[in-house]
């Protein structure tokens, strides 16, 4: 009789064990399936000229949205880390497809001496060397700070469909602070725009590494 009952309780608790874990494998392919979502299928006709405006601001988005936007900004924060290692303005981008990141950039312009070398540009190359094409279809770019007019530019040559950026750049944004050219109507493509995920964070960055500057001792 008691080994039965032993029996019994150990089919119990590995019937018990088996629904946890279940459990957990369901939401661990949800939560998989949710940031795999192409999140540009939301945007897919902000490229065509004359369509209305799909620049949104993160309080517009459903929190399940707003979560797997704010997840890849922090990659791109991550990126803006280490710039801010080497002494540079602190701005980090990413590039994402169908759940990836296929690139990755930080500004290393005092680095290389290079003008050009933004985030979003040295993200964009990496990009379009993974994918072996110009065209980023399908793709998704983060960046910590509003994109410069270059930037802009580049974003709308490489087709991006959508541009999701951290804090606004009062002195040279181009996605609608000073003019918004990622959706200018008379471009033959526009790029769709989110602004303000994880606003505080990317503004932070900035605030505190021209902060540590100024308190540098002049030579």
């Amino acid at each position: 009789m008691r080994s039965t009952a032993y029996t019994h309780i150990n089919r119990l608790l590995i019937l018990s064990v088996y629904k946890i874990v279940y459990k957990w494998a369901v939401i661990h392919r949800v939560i998989h399936n949710l940031f795999r979502a192409n999140i540009c299928s939301l945007y897919k006709d902000c490229s065509r000229k004359g369509k209305m405006s799909l620049n949104k601001y993160k309080d517009e988005l459903p929190p399940e949205e707003l979560a797997i936007h704010e997840f890849w900004m922090k990659e791109a924060i991550a990126e803006a880390r280490k710039a801010e290692s080497l002494g540079e303005v602190p701005i980090g981008a990413v590039i994402v497809r169908h759940g990836e990141i296929i690139g990755r950039g930080y500004n290393l312009r005092e680095t290389t001496l290079d003008s050009t070398a933004h985030a979003e540009m040295v993200a964009i190359r990496q990009a379009s060397i993974a994918l072996n094409s110009w065209r980023l279809l399908d793709c998704q770019l983060y960046v910590t700070l509003e994109p410069c007019p270059m930037c802009a530019g580049a974003m709308v040559q490489a087709r991006l469909p959508l541009t999701i950026y951290g804090t606004a750049d009062p002195k040279a944004g181009c996605a609608g602070t000073l003019m918004n050219l990622l959706e200018e109507p008379r471009f033959n493509h526009r790029t769709g725009i989110i602004q303000d995920v994880l606003r505080e964070e990317c503004a932070e960055l900035l605030t505190s590494f021209f902060r540590r500057l100024r308190r540098k001792p002049k030579l």
